[in-house]
């Protein structure tokens, strides 16, 4: 068990529905939580696509065809949204393409330990308008995968620290071929 401790020594203080808090945290092996929907996100990464083929996506892009290929090896059920833009400090708050939520399906857990014992594949796929696929030929895009875990509805939940989400995409663009290509 574990407390959390707001404005130090006898301060007090109220937490509201909608209040976040950032933190850093270590899982020390197996821990048992109950959780009460929490949000976790990924860094942004750089999206690396040449300046010819951004061009190239901008102008002709048609709409795109995108699928993800999600292994989650957590006990619970997540719900992953995708966020694509330019600017790595705005892109929680103005997004130029939000992909999801996407419901990823719980691992298989043992009925007696609680504790993961196969990984579930999840491969969401989606369709993108000419629009959306067109933001993938803007220049210095970065992504970032968001991950909503729902509430356990008071129950623990055992988390061993082998417990992992991995996530992989792509995007398959349909393009206008003409002179111009």
């Amino acid at each position: 068990l574990g407390q959390v401790s707001l404005g130090g020594d006898g301060a007090l203080g109220t937490v509201r529905p909608g209040d976040s808090a950032t933190f850093d945290w270590e899982i020390t092996a197996p821990v048992e939580v109950v959780i009460d929907d929490a949000t976790l996100d990924s860094d942004p990464r750089a999206l690396d696509v040449d300046e010819d083929l951004r061009e190239k996506i901008s102008t002709h892009a048609q709409g795109a065809r995108a699928q993800l290929e999600v292994l989650n090896h957590l006990p619970m059920a997540v719900q992953l949204s995708v966020l694509v833009g330019q600017d790595p400090e705005a892109l929680d708050s103005n997004p130029a393409l939000v992909i999801g939520p996407l419901l990823i399906h719980a691992a298989v857990t043992s009925p007696t330990t609680h504790t993961v014992t196969q990984s579930v594949i999840s491969r969401p796929a989606f369709d993108l308008t000419a629009a959306q696929a067109r933001v993938f030929g803007q220049p210095d895009l970065v992504t970032k995968i968001v991950a909503v875990l729902p509430s356990s509805n008071g129950q623990p939940v055992r988390v061993l620290s082998s417990d992992y989400v991995e996530v992989r995409g792509l995007v398959q663009l349909d393009v206008l071929v003409d002179d111009q290509f």
